[in-house]
Order: C-alpha cells, then structure tokens, then sequence
C-alpha cells in the first residue's frame, strides 16, 4: 500500500501530493485552467503556465529583469531630491511612450513626518498628473505638461474601442475647491512653508472621474463618471479612490473602485458596470473581492478570464481612530473572475518587493503598490507599473518587463 501526504494548497482547485519517500507527485488534476489558479492548464499532472503567469500553481507574474535603475521611469528632481513620484499610466502613441505619473508639487515626497502621529499624506493635496514621454517603454520620461492640476490621484490611461479617443481615467477635485493650501518641501523630507494649514484627513478626495481627448497632447475635457458611495451617508466621491477599468470592444466598461463599506472604515473594492466608458455605471450590489485591498488593476487573458491584481489589506484592522486600514500589508495580491464581477482570490504574492536589474543590481522597496500594466496590441501585458515606497519616506515609479521566456 502506498501512503501519499496531501498538503492543501492556497488555490481552491489544486492541492499537492508527496509519496512516503517525500516526492513531488501531480500537483493539479484534470486538464483545464481551472486547476492551476486559471494562470494556466494542467497536463500530465503539472501546470503549464500562460505566459504572463509562472509557478507551480500559475499564480507568480512571469516578470524579467529591468535595464537601468538610473534611466526607469520619471524622476522630478535631482539625485538629492526627495521629490516623489506615486502611480501612474502608460500608453504608446505616435512612435513615444506616454507616461501620465503622479507626482508631489512643491517637490515632496509623497508622505513628510509629523510633530504628532505618524506622517502627513500628502496625495490629498500635493498630488497632481504630469504627461511624460519616452523612446523607450522603461525611461528615461521627460515632462511634458501638467494634464491635471491638484489635486489628482491614480491616472488610468485607455483608449475608447468605439471612437479611439484617450481616456484618463483618476480621481480628485481642482485644489480650490478644497480650501487646501498646498505644503511645499523643496526637495526636502519635510514642510517648509504652507505647513499649519494641512488637514491630516484631507485626503482621497473623489469623485471619480474620466478626462477625454482625442489627441495624446489634449486638450482634455472632463467627466464625472456619477460613481458615489453604495449607502449615500458621506459627501459625494470621499474615499472613491483607485479606478482600474476593462473596455470590451462593444463599449460595456468594467469599473473598479476602492470605497468604504462598512461602519470600521475599512478598505474595499468595488466592480460597477456601465453601459459605456463615460458610463452611466449601475450601482454595485456586492463588494467584488473578498478581501480588504486597493489598488486595483483589471485585464483578460488570451482564454477570457479576467485577472487583477491588488494591494493587500487585509491585515490587522483600523488604526485607533477608526478610520481606514492605513497599515495594509506590504505585499500584493490577485484573483481571477469568470465573469469580471465576481473573484476568486489567490492566497500567494504574484511578485516580490525586489525589482532585478540586467546589470545584476536590485532595487529593495519597502512598500511596493499602485500595479499597472502595459499591454501589447492583443491586450495581454508586457509590463509591470508599480510605486517602489522607501523607508525615507520617498517613492518613485518603476517600470518592470514580463519575461519573454515561459518558466
């Protein structure tokens, strides 16, 4: 008689067997995608990984080696500056690449030291949208323009399938509306000037919404997209924040958003449906995912299945003030749908907080969120977006090839 030891996996579908001598024996069943967390198929007992996905289960992002961690992304000051860049899009038109980052006014990190509390936040207030341009996908970008002013938040940049117009997807108001006078660090770690007037929960500001243009260089034309809380008792777009959006060729749209809930303050995301890209969106009845998280970002794959990625939060809950889950988990997460609405998630981190390097350097972040993708022309992904946080309280954008070889 032979004795197997089953050893349950994170995926639902899969689970791994070892004999009495200790080896590996079939890890899924069955032949489809199912078994191996949709990342891939099972044959002959092993999973055989999609492109975009590696591992023994399909649920790792198969990433490659970055070329320059001089020359990646978009940096707003010099070498000394502690000027932040935090999220941001990436589309090629017209022979460039365009990058549309956030980046902090004033030249401030995202987040600065406080005499009481942690830190101030500054995304509430500093943050505003600049379009850069590259050669190459990874960098270097040059600024271009300022596209939207403070204070916004989390560009998705996208092209409507019906019209080829841009949309750039964010969330946020003009600066005069929240009677905010911007802190200015001037390249420092902390305020020097316009200090005493910052509200520490000014932050997050919705609504969310779409500015639309048919041209890359704009002019842009702004959409409130009518998204608003599920239980109406806050005022109209707070804490609306991390759009990802799906287009399907016919127009429908696939919203994403990060919203509050429930009573504790905590984090959660949120999948509305609309009939088109500028909506209007029906009213989700269900929270989309099954875990605290933000940062939301949505594709299909080559067989249909939709995928996204997230920012995990599903930690300890909120901090003493009752408000919002600040101390999410420093790893990223992902799950998969059949029908974009509802998600199944993946219990292993899709990629790690180290970022190689082809010269054989690494970039270690402490905080690693904000993923997007940049997707080649059938819509599968090609690179990995993400903000690399450091302990300094900095932050800057880095951009990650996937691999070319299948792992």
């Amino acid at each position: 008689m032979r004795l197997y030891v089953f050893i349950l996996c994170v995926c639902p579908f899969c689970f791994s067997l070892l004999d009495s001598n200790g080896n590996p024996s079939d890890i899924c069943t069955g032949n489809g995608p199912d078994t191996c967390s949709y990342g891939g198929v099972c044959k002959a007992g092993k999973c055989v990984c999609d492109q975009s996905w590696t591992g023994d289960l399909c649920d790792k992002l198969n990433l490659g080696e970055a070329k320059s961690q001089t020359n990646n992304g978009y940096n707003p000051g010099n070498e000394t500056s502690f000027a932040s860049t935090w999220g941001a899009g990436i589309i090629q038109a017209s022979g460039e690449y365009h990058m549309f980052v956030n980046v902090m006014s004033g030249e401030c990190p995202n987040v600065i030291p406080r005499a009481q509390g942690p830190w101030w936040g500054l995304w509430g207030t500093n943050s505003h949208v600049v379009h850069t341009v590259s050669k190459d996908v990874e960098g270097p970008y040059s600024p271009r323009r300022i596209v939207l002013p403070n204070v916004a938040n989390n560009p998705v940049i996208l092209r409507n399938p019906l019209n080829q117009n841009y949309l750039l997807y964010y969330e946020g108001l003009p600066i005069r509306q929240l009677n905010i006078t911007p802190p200015v660090c001037n390249g420092t770690n902390t305020c020097v000037e316009n200090c005493s007037g910052y509200k520490f929960n000014a932050i997050n500001p919705g609504p969310l919404n779409v500015a639309v243009a048919s041209d890359i260089n704009g002019p842009w034309v702004i959409h409130d997209l009518g998204i608003r809380p599920r239980n109406h008792t806050w005022e109209d777009g707070a804490d609306l924040v991390n759009p990802a959006v799906y287009i399907f060729k016919n127009g429908t749209t696939l919203f994403a958003y990060r919203t509050e809930q429930g009573n504790d303050g905590s984090w959660d995301l949120a999948v509305a449906k609309g009939t088109s890209p500028l909506g209007p969106f029906q009213q989700p009845t269900h929270l989309a995912f099954p875990q605290r998280a933000e940062d939301p970002v949505i594709w299909r794959d080559a067989r249909g299945v939709f995928q996204m990625l997230v920012h995990n939060c599903s930690g300890p809950g909120p901090p003493p003030n009752g408000k919002g889950v600040w101390h999410c988990l420093s790893q990223a997460g992902s799950a998969y749908s059949l029908d974009g609405l509802h998600w199944v998630v993946r219990g292993t981190q899709p990629y790690s907080y180290t970022v190689p390097f082809s010269d054989g350097s690494q970039l270690q972040c402490v905080r690693r969120e904000e993923p997007k993708l940049l997707f080649d022309d059938s819509g599968q992904p090609t690179h990995l977006v993400t903000v690399c946080a450091f302990a300094n309280f900095t932050a800057r954008v880095i951009i990650q090839p996937f691999s070319k070889k299948f792992i």
